[in-house]
């Protein structure tokens, strides 16, 4: 079926009318599939013809308005990619920053003198950040503007290094969530489970360290202290925008998480427990195969991840779980795990996240895997060949040059640590996009200063600007010279 309208969108002179019998029946498969706990992944069901189409947005525009006589892609979300999603997210995003900045301006022209207005909308408009205090600094604006103005936060993220030379176009703000998403790590808000490797949940009851906030120094950024009372919000912002301006994280979070954010409901269930704490979910289950009289189960539990017992449902310590009781105490030991006490901050995160997303129509169309892919792109690195096919050369380079070809024979000598160091300093981010290596459109460039020099970066437009190092000895002292002290502008 996938192969018919591929054919049909692809091939000239072939009746395009035909698609919709076709996506009528994947509709049943998918539906089918539903119904089955989803036993085929959902890129099954993914048409990368229709998910490539330039008919696209019309056929987005058309569902938006609701014209229920048209066909229309968009009413067949399984169809689409995640890449097709992001343009679609991009679409609404463009046309919301446009909507915020008219809204903003006319907003401040009624209350502010003509003569201000331009500075009120730029002290709006950029987050001026120390280096040095640079997730305080972060934190404590976006607070402010969750606070006050929450309508400023559908403009483009705009970041300003406070003593630095640069404008924000693109780079800067990259780095910015990329060091700001480092120190919240360090706030131990979240951690990370120990079934599951790699993915973070929130820490158990709020063991988590002390955030100091320096304020800042500069009587013009709009700043709010108290925003270490509300780091849930602030990290549920932080990854908010981050997806309304297209930047990736390496911020793994657990499937369910996403769900929440897709169905933008705190809402969670004892199977859920399964993927979360498997081995608890396990012995919770084995539970209703015993008598429960001769395990002397009391109401006090030991949450995953918590360094002590902790009653349930306000019950006493050492008071016995009877036999009629044992439903209760394991849906109340599931919801408790699941929540680590923090179903608040968890909820508080949710909201924060989905109001700085600025969510659309388009989001509507997303599932939790997609979102995964939108916050932290592409999980695994992915073949640089395709990133040599694909790069644009500048300033004499060209794919056949000696220095081309020795920077390439480098990088693909390199482990995967370094190669995404290597994409950090390039771009920002050392997350593969969606649609992989091929889409960064990276931009080698000639740069004329002398060999002793390393090589720069700007982030902006994914361009390393790369000295004609002769021998691949020192191409590789220079790289990773320069990888292993990229923070600043000129490499930024």
């Amino acid at each position: 079926m996938q192969q018919y309208v591929t054919y049909v969108l692809t091939q000239p002179g072939q009746n395009q009318g035909d698609v919709s019998a076709a996506v009528m029946m994947l509709k049943t498969l998918w539906d089918v599939n539903a119904e089955m706990d989803g036993i085929l992944p959902e890129w099954c069901f993914q048409s990368f013809a229709i998910s490539q189409s330039n008919d696209l947005q019309e056929h987005y525009r058309q569902w938006q308005q609701q014209q229920s006589l048209v066909f229309s892609y968009c009413r067949y979300p399984f169809l689409l990619n995640a890449g097709a999603k992001r343009r679609l997210l991009s679409f609404d995003v463009d046309l919301r920053s446009q909507v915020a900045s008219q809204e903003i301006w006319a907003k401040m022209m009624r209350e502010v003198d003509a003569m201000e207005v331009e500075a009120k909308f730029q002290q709006l408009l950029i987050y001026r950040v120390r280096r040095e205090h640079i997730f305080s600094d972060f934190c404590g604006q976006i607070w402010w503007r969750l606070q006050n103005m929450p309508e400023c936060l559908c403009l483009p993220l705009t970041v300003d290094f406070l003593g630095e030379q640069g404008i924000d176009a693109g780079g800067l703000r990259k780095e910015c969530l990329h060091l700001v998403l480092r120190e919240l790590y360090s706030t131990q808000l979240f951690t990370e489970l120990d079934e599951c490797p790699g993915l973070l949940w929130f820490q158990p009851f709020q063991q988590r360290s002390c955030v100091k906030a320096p304020a800042p120094t500069v009587p013009t950024v709009l700043y709010d202290e108290s925003w270490t009372e509300h780091l849930p919000e602030v990290a549920g912002a932080i990854v908010g925008l981050a997806v309304y301006n297209a930047i990736y994280l390496d911020f793994r979070l657990h499937p369910l998480m996403y769900r929440f954010l897709v169905h933008k409901n705190v809402n969670a269930n004892f199977e859920d427990l399964q993927s979360l704490h498997p081995t608890l979910y396990r012995s919770l289950t084995l539970l209703r195969k015993h008598d429960i009289r001769s395990l002397c189960l009391t109401w006090s539990v030991r949450l995953p991840g918590a360094p002590e017992d902790v009653p349930l449902g306000g019950r006493a310590r050492e008071e016995p779980v009877e036999p009629e009781e044992l439903e209760v105490f394991i849906k109340q030991y599931a919801e408790a795990a699941l929540y680590g006490g923090n179903e608040v901050q968890i909820r508080d995160f949710v909201k924060s996240a989905l109001l700085c997303m600025n969510v659309g129509p388009a989001f509507s169309l997303c599932t939790a895997n997609d979102l995964e892919l939108l916050i932290c792109g592409l999980p695994y690195l992915g073949n640089f060949r395709d990133l040599e096919v694909s790069s644009i050369y500048a300033n004499g380079y060209h794919a056949d040059h000696p220095v081309v070809k020795v920077f390439w024979r480098v990088v693909h000598g390199m482990s995967e640590i370094w190669r995404r160091k290597l994409l950090l300093f390039c771009t920002g981010c050392d997350r593969v996009p969606i649609l992989g290596l091929k889409a960064l459109n990276f931009v080698i460039s000639r740069s004329s200063v002398e060999l002793d020099h390393l090589p720069t970066a700007n982030t902006c437009i994914n361009q390393l600007n790369l000295p004609e190092y002769p021998t691949e000895e020192m191409m590789l002292g220079r790289l990773r010279s320069a990888l292993e002290h990229y923070t600043g502008f000129g490499f930024a």
